[in-house]
């Protein structure tokens, strides 16, 4: 159960998750409902973890949030994260979790908080119990200013699911992902880059 078992506040977090996918139908959306963000490719789907949870990959050097809206971005990301749970069957031992690869490496000084802010609404409190583990690699002090910020909004259980690497970070991804599957520039074997959906 979300919220550290507190029923209460798990129901009241369940009827705000009905009430937005009402709303965004996360479900329904085609790349065509967000076709600027997409067009920027951040946001990848990349294989599988070794323990099946489906990977996305975020190449944080090709955001521009300045090209699109907060509801725009808000489809983008619902559309991501409903997929990529459709990518590992139910049947799967180790639950229907997102592993998400974060990389940091050339991150612009342009970040929009109204979007981040509802990145972290969407996995929190929209897909509670979702986020297997975040990888944050190549974090700049840039990303370290921004994670004070982010940590507010987060739940602790969520908080907990991020793992943040300035370096050395090859270790971590050959034992969860494994490097046959991990682009040559994150420090895998994988020659070329995955593909933006």
């Amino acid at each position: 159960m979300a919220r550290d078992n507190d029923l209460e506040a798990s129901y009241a977090m369940a009827n705000l998750a009905i009430k937005w996918r009402s709303e965004i139908h996360p479900g329904s959306l085609t790349t065509t409902d967000f076709s600027t963000a997409n067009s920027q490719g951040v946001w990848r789907f990349a294989g599988y973890a070794k323990n099946g949870w489906p990977i996305m990959l975020v190449r944080t050097s090709l955001y521009d949030p300045s090209c699109y809206s907060t509801e725009e971005y808000v489809r983008y990301i619902a559309y991501m994260m409903e997929t990529n749970v459709k990518r590992v069957g139910s049947s799967n031992p180790n639950g229907q979790k997102h592993f998400i690869i974060f990389d940091m490496l050339g991150m612009q000084y342009n970040t929009d908080l109204a979007k981040l802010r509802q990145l972290i609404r969407i996995a929190n409190d929209y897909n509670p119990e979702r986020l297997g583990i975040a990888m944050v690699i190549n974090a700049s002090t840039l990303f370290w200013g921004l994670w004070k910020i982010m940590t507010a909004w987060m739940d602790p259980a969520t908080s907990e699911k991020v793992k943040v690497f300035t370096t050395d970070n090859v270790d971590f991804l050959e034992e969860h992902v494994g490097l046959e599957h991990v682009c040559t520039d994150l420090g895998g074997k994988r020659e070329e880059d995955w593909p933006p959906p």
